[in-house]
């Protein structure tokens, strides 16, 4: 049963890069670069030509969804039943693919995600605390889990209807997730890989988070303003898309404000707000009646086919 790995890349951080590919490039069959038209592609080549490895190269940024699809499908015309997907700056363990390989529901047919856990190197010891489970312990089945650090069956990514490239960056990992579970394969997150990884600089959580609101000990991550767009918007998105996993019960409009509170603490207020408005005007506006993508995956993909 053959493995690969694809890292998405995008401006990479070169030494962060090397490390990456030095984790996991003798853990799999084959290992693939997705660049998304990095400035420093010239450097991703290198890296591709030392560890001698196969580049894809977008030439521009189409997102992560997009540079996902491209390496599972690389994968699948290479006859590979699993693919671990990776940011560019995510370190798996050592042991990896021996951990995924070594739990009961690696061998189980309605298996289509194993994930690891990971740590985020700006969490503090009490948001650890609270994320992190005992290495030691059974896998934990799970709703959903981010992209990094995933172990895809490929039959099942091509069942749930690959990862969407409208949704381009945030949301792509959830709204694959409830595909995935909506045609009856389950996602297991193997305690025993943990991953060091990072989603996000840290924001100060200091006084002007206490008149915001955050209580203390809150993780609080920045993102750009680019980013924070698509944060909103298809946060709303993703809840107007899958009224089954629906979880929050506030209006959208008063939940996307009350998220987006965190950009006054960055160190682009104005821009982030102005962004993340439109996301969140963008959100509201969508209609799933109007999507083809999910139209079509509840009516050809879902009732077309018994689940797992």
């Amino acid at each position: 049963m053959s493995i690969g790995a694809e890292i998405v890349t995008f401006n990479p951080d070169v030494t962060k890069l090397k490390m990456n590919i030095e984790r996991v490039v003798s853990q799999v069959n084959q290992l693939v670069l997705v660049d998304n038209g990095s400035n420093n592609v010239d450097e991703v080549r290198q890296l591709v030509r030392e560890f001698n490895i196969k580049l894809i190269e977008l030439n521009e940024n189409k997102g992560i969804a997009a540079a996902l699809n491209a390496g599972m499908e690389f994968f699948e015309n290479q006859g590979m039943t699993w693919v671990i997907t990776l940011d560019q700056d995510s370190l798996l363990p050592d042991n990896a693919v021996l951990g995924f390989k070594s739990v009961e529901q690696f061998d189980e047919p309605d298996t289509g995600i194993l994930a690891s856990q990971y740590d985020d190197l700006n969490w503090n010891e009490s948001v650890r605390k609270e994320k992190l489970v005992d290495t030691t312990s059974a896998p934990i089945e799970k709703d959903m889990v981010i992209t990094s650090g995933n172990m895809v069956r490929i039959s099942a990514w091509r069942r749930a209807g690959r990862f969407d490239e409208w949704l381009f960056i945030d949301q792509v990992d959830f709204d694959f997730n409830a595909r995935m579970r909506l045609v009856g394969y389950k996602i297991w997150q193997v305690n025993s890989v943990l991953m060091s990884h990072e989603i996000g600089a840290a924001l100060k959580n200091g006084v002007f988070a206490r008149m915001l609101l955050y209580k203390p000990g809150a993780s609080l991550m920045q993102h750009s303003p680019f980013r924070e767009y698509y944060m909103q918007r298809n946060t709303i998105v993703f809840e107007k898309r899958y009224p089954e996993f629906k979880k929050e019960k506030r209006p959208l409009w008063l939940f996307s404000f009350i998220h987006l509170r965190h950009v006054f603490l960055s160190d682009k207020p104005f821009a982030g707000f102005v962004a993340g408005l439109r996301g969140i005007i963008d959100g509201l506006r969508y209609s799933p009646e109007n999507d083809n993508f999910i139209n079509n995956f509840r009516g050809t993909v879902l009732n077309s086919s018994s689940k797992v």
